[in-house]
């Protein structure tokens, strides 16, 4: 099984022209960039599994009707209106970055790329989503494991942390820190568990600093 790489920065509105570059030209950029591009201009398949169904279920609670891919390389996304009357097809760069983020997962799974026994390497997945989203975010990591996906996340937000250890069932959550030896690591089964954890502790300096001005 290939690992799959996502970025903190999405790759949907680009994968086509991205690619293009990447082959033709010399130019410095991360290799998981075009690497997440080659893979989400693979074919979407026929049919639905039940992990389709899973990730097309939170698409659509977030607006998201459908996600295409056209011959020329180029993703549409029909999303549906605030005012609930109507859908709109868009051109990916049109989208809300955030909503771009989670079609790319749609794709992946849709494609046949992130399966059962594949493994997941997501950075910062709260970069440009709306807090609101973060619940469904880790229910979809859920759903992943479920699957027999294992996904490993690089996080610095309090919402994701206090979501995974809250609603996932099977989680390991790592802080790396700089010890005597370099960089060091400690693991633990809940958030609470860990001796370095920088977001709890500056989230917990927040209500300090917010009792002592009330005070």
């Amino acid at each position: 099984m290939t690992p799959i790489f996502i970025p903190p920065k999405e790759v949907l509105s680009y994968a086509k022209g991205l690619v293009q570059v990447y082959k033709e030209r010399e130019f410095e950029i991360e290799e998981i960039y075009p690497d997440l591009a080659d893979l989400l201009q693979l074919p979407l398949r026929r049919g639905a599994t039940s992990l389709d169904r899973k990730v097309g279920e939170t698409l659509h609670s977030v607006g998201i009707e459908r996600v295409r891919l056209e011959r020329d390389g180029r993703f549409y996304l029909r999303v549906r209106e605030p005012s609930q009357l109507g859908t709109s097809d868009l051109e990916a760069p049109l989208v809300a970055e955030g909503l771009r983020k989670l079609a790319t997962i749609y794709v992946l799974v849709k494609n046949g790329v992130l399966r059962r026994g594949n493994f997941l390497f997501w950075d910062e997945p709260e970069v440009n989503i709306n807090p609101s989203v973060t619940k469904l975010l880790i229910n979809l990591i859920g759903a992943f494991s479920s699957e027999g996906i294992q996904v490993w996340v690089a996080t610095h937000d309090y919402f994701v942390l206090k979501y995974a250890d809250m609603l996932l069932k099977e989680k390991k959550f790592f802080s790396l820190f700089w010890g005597k030896e370099g960089v060091e690591a400690e693991t633990g089964d809940s958030i609470y568990s860990l001796n370095h954890n920088d977001i709890l502790n500056e989230f917990e300096e927040i209500y300090r600093v917010e009792f002592q001005r009330d005070v």
